[in-house]
This record gives C-alpha cells, sequence and structure tokens, in this order.
C-alpha cells in the first residue's frame, strides 16, 4: 500500500506499507526539507502494475513525474521533463501498452499528451493539442478496448471529448457536442462494458450523463435527468459491470443514487433515501466497485441513520444500507473509500474512537455475486440464480432453498409423497410441483426434471 503523508520530522514523503507497523516506512525521502507533495499528508498515486507513479518535488528539479517500487533504489524520478522551477506538474496517468500517458508541461507546449516507456530517453511529448504554449490540459484518461479517452482543450473547439491509439495521427476529436468554441467539459470519465460515460452539458450548469462508443455519432447525452437550464450535475460515476452508478438531482427528489445501462429508459433513480427535494448524497460522494462487475458501495445519509455506507447491485430492492457504525442520527461519515483485496477501507466516527480508519470485509463465500454482509442466505450453490438478498430464486422441488435439486431434497420428497389426491402434511407443501395439492408420481415426473444433483445450480423453469 502507498499513501502520501505528513510527520514532524520528514515533512511530506511518500510512504508504503505491508500493513504492519514495521512494514510502514518511507522508501526513500525525495525531498530532504519535507515539501515532496502539494499539501501535507496528502498525494495522488497512480498503479502501475506493481508501482505507483506520481508528482512529486525534490527540492530540486520542482513537480516532475517519479514512479516507486516500494524500494529506495526502485523510487525515482522518470524525467525532467520541465527543466526550470517550478517542474512539469504530471499528472492524469493511465498504464498504456506496457507504459504509460500522461498529461505535463515542458515549458514549451502547455499542459500536453506525453508517453513514456518507464525510461527517461523514451518519454516524449505524444502529441501538443493546443498547438503552441497554449494547455491542451488532457484530463480524465480513461482505457476503453485500444483506446484511451480524455477531455482536452483547443483555441477552435474549447473543451471536447478526445480519444488516442498512442499515436500522435490517432489522436483526435470524439465531438464537437457544443459547435464552435464553446465547450461541453466532460468529466468523470468511467468504462462500462463497450461503453464511456461521463458528463458533459451546453454549459457548466446544465451537466447531464452522456455516453460514447467511440464514434461521432455513438456519442450523445444518455437523457435529460432534470429538465431545463440547471442539469442534474450527475457526480461519483463508477462502473457496475456494463453500468454506470452516480449520484444525480432530478430537481424533484434531491441528490440520490443512480444506475444507467446507456438507454434513457434504462437510466433510474435506484433510491429515494430522503424523501422529497432534499437529497440523501452531496456532489462530493465518491462509491467504489466492491468487485470487479459490482457491487457499488457509497455513502449516503438518512434521517433515521445518519451518513453510513450503502452498497447497490444495481437495482432498486438491491440497495441497502450495510453499516450501522455511528449511534443513531449521527453516522458515521464514512469518508476515503478505498478497495484492497477483499476487504473496504475508510475512515469513519463512532461514539468511542471518534473518525479512525476502518476495514470492512468483502467477501462472497458462496460466489453468488452478492456480499456476504448483505446476504440473507449465505449457503447458496455457485452459480445459482438469486435474488437481490442473496437467496436462491423459487426452484421446483428445491427443499431446502439453497439453489440447487440434489440428494437432500430427493429424501425431503420421497417423505412427504402421499399419492394421488392424498393431502400433505404440513411442512410438505414444496412437494406438490403440479398445483394440485399432493404429491404423486406426476410431481415426481417434475421433480426428476429439475433434478440437478448436489452443488450444481438448478434452473428456476426446470418443471415446465
Amino acid at each position: 500500500l502507498f499513501f502520501g503523508a505528513w510527520d514532524d520530522v520528514m515533512g511530506s514523503q511518500l510512504w508504503v506499507s505491508d500493513g504492519t507497523e514495521d512494514g510502514t516506512r518511507i522508501p526513500t525521502v525525495i525531498d530532504p526539507g519535507g515539501g515532496t507533495f502539494y499539501i501535507e499528508g496528502g498525494a495522488i498515486l497512480f498503479p502501475w502494475g506493481d508501482q505507483v507513479v506520481f508528482s512529486a518535488n525534490d527540492g530540486v528539479h520542482g513537480f516532475e513525474p517519479w514512479h516507486s517500487d516500494g524500494s529506495e533504489a526502485g523510487t525515482v524520478l522518470l524525467k525532467d521533463v520541465h527543466p526550470d522551477l517550478p517542474g512539469s506538474y504530471a499528472g492524469e496517468v493511465v498504464p498504456w501498452n506496457g507504459g504509460l500517458l500522461f498529461s505535463a508541461d515542458d515549458g514549451e507546449h502547455g499542459q500536453e499528451l506525453w508517453t513514456t516507456d518507464g525510461t527517461p530517453e523514451n518519454t516524449s511529448l505524444l502529441v501538443d493539442i493546443n498547438p503552441g504554449p497554449d494547455f491542451g490540459e488532457p484530463a480524465y484518461l480513461t482505457r476503453l478496448g485500444n483506446e484511451v479517452f480524455f477531455a482536452a482543450i483547443t483555441s477552435g473547439n474549447g473543451s471536447e471529448l478526445f480519444k488516442t491509439d498512442g499515436t500522435a495521427p490517432g489522436t483526435v476529436m470524439v465531438r464537437d457536442l457544443v459547435v464552435g468554441s464553446g465547450s461541453s467539459w466532460p468529466a468523470h470519465l468511467v468504462a462500462a462494458g463497450t461503453n464511456l460515460f461521463f458528463t458533459a452539458g451546453v454549459d457548466l450548469n446544465d451537466v447531464e450523463l452522456y455516453r460514447s462508443d467511440g464514434t461521432e455519432s455513438g456519442t450523445f447525452r444518455v437523457k435529460d435527468i432534470n429538465p431545463g437550464p440547471d442539469g442534474s450535475g450527475p457526480s461519483g460515476l463508477v462502473a457496475l459491470g456494463d453500468r454506470v452508478f452516480f449520484s444525480a438531482d432530478d430537481g424533484k427528489h434531491g441528490r440520490e443514487p443512480w444506475v444507467s445501462d446507456g438507454t434513457a429508459d434504462g437510466t433510474i433513480m435506484l433510491a429515494d433515501l430522503v424523501t422529497g427535494p432534499g437529497g440523501s448524497m452531496t456532489v462530493y460522494d465518491r462509491a467504489v466497485a466492491a468487485m470487479p462487475g459490482g457491487p457499488v458501495v457509497f455513502p449516503a445519509y438518512t434521517i433515521d441513520q445518519g451518513y453510513e455506507l450503502w452498497a447497490t447491485d444495481g437495482t432498486p430492492a438491491g440497495t441497502r444500507r450495510i453499516t450501522e457504525i455511528g449511534p443513531g442520527i449521527l453516522g458515521c461519515n464514512p469518508d476515503r473509500l478505498k478497495v484492497i483485496g477483499s476487504r473496504l477501507y475508510f475512515a469513519a466516527a463512532d461514539s468511542v474512537a471518534g473518525l479512525e480508519p476502518w476495514a470492512l470485509d468483502l467477501t462472497d463465500v458462496d460466489a453468488d455475486g452478492v456480499l456476504d454482509i448483505m446476504d440473507d442466505c449465505a449457503n447458496t450453490v455457485a452459480g445459482a440464480e438469486v435474488d437481490p438478498f442473496g437467496c436462491p430464486l423459487p426452484i421446483p422441488g428445491d427443499f431446502d432453498r439453497d439453489g440447487d435439486v440434489g440428494t437432500d431434497d430427493l429424501a425431503a420428497f420421497v417423505d412427504c409423497a402421499a399419492g394421488p389426491a392424498a393431502p400433505l402434511e404440513a411442512g410438505c407443501e414444496a412437494a406438490d410441483l403440479d398445483g394440485d395439492a399432493d404429491g404423486d408420481a406426476a410431481d415426481f415426473a417434475r421433480f426428476q426434471r429439475c433434478f440437478s444433483g448436489d452443488n450444481l445450480p438448478a434452473t428456476p423453469g426446470c418443471a415446465d
């Protein structure tokens, strides 16, 4: 785990930790004066394989791109892109073809797109998007398939959506959403499935959700969530499988959790957690995906429990509160959510310790796609079709409701079956597979069609 931190002795430095006190250390002192990062105790670190890339100041070169593998020898300046102070202010890093794409200002071309393979000699300007010293300001670099999408500024088109294939000729504007020198200000880019989701608007007040498949015709507004001049201001976009989770304000319910599959009809509010225009979320709330494909964990406020953690599988029924850390209406104010392995780390406050780091187990033991902390049926057979609460969908013959129709279910059927027209005993209603209130050969025929064997998922429509 890499992070930036400040102490009274070393000031602001890069730290690395293996999760133990002895294994938490400074790999190397980048700036003996303690000014490695912009702010005390903070840094923006970009993962790159088993390393991190970051902008740091060693007191000599100004803020330049560095990378670290956690060792002293492996924490090095990538390149002095801007030889004079205050440095190139490198940022917006994305891994690309074994190397990196990033933004930097060399003092001649403004903030533009650069490429590197991790060596100084092969670190160079990729393209001067806004020619001359004016900034192109590449931002929100996001990989989708074999291309990287980003927002950038040109003097003729303003701020619009761009993409690159890693070459200068292959770096192009996707669509001029606000034709001419006006700007649509693309932001919050997220890749989900085969589409890119982002926010944009005809002006900064009318921001809505957009999507792109990388073509001009395939780049458009998904839905006018808040019709009129104000926009819904989507924020906190996170991929949820091939959909996107976000918060938005439709002008009626306040800022609440939403999900979109890229179509207007498939863009819905997940829950009105605070009834009326108040809203349960803010533009600053950030969600995280608990695992690839979901669910998404996010902070939200309710009148009864205050700010706590919630999770969603992208359906209204599957949107549930998962913590109750803070006392009563105060909540715990969860913040700085980060998933590492099968744990969610976050800052939260309770009535005893105050604001401290917390960890939440995100395991899914029965591999049904529902986290154990949300799972009402923890022993479901892997691969079974489940509802938002982790319970198998009703299957004819599944007496123990574990998702298979196996030997235990066969024994239960035999114990319950009483023959044609014979009434079933209390608790044996599941043996009536054909709806005629008995358990006979006709029911057993349906049972046989559904029999999957132990620990093998059965199909809900197997008896049809």
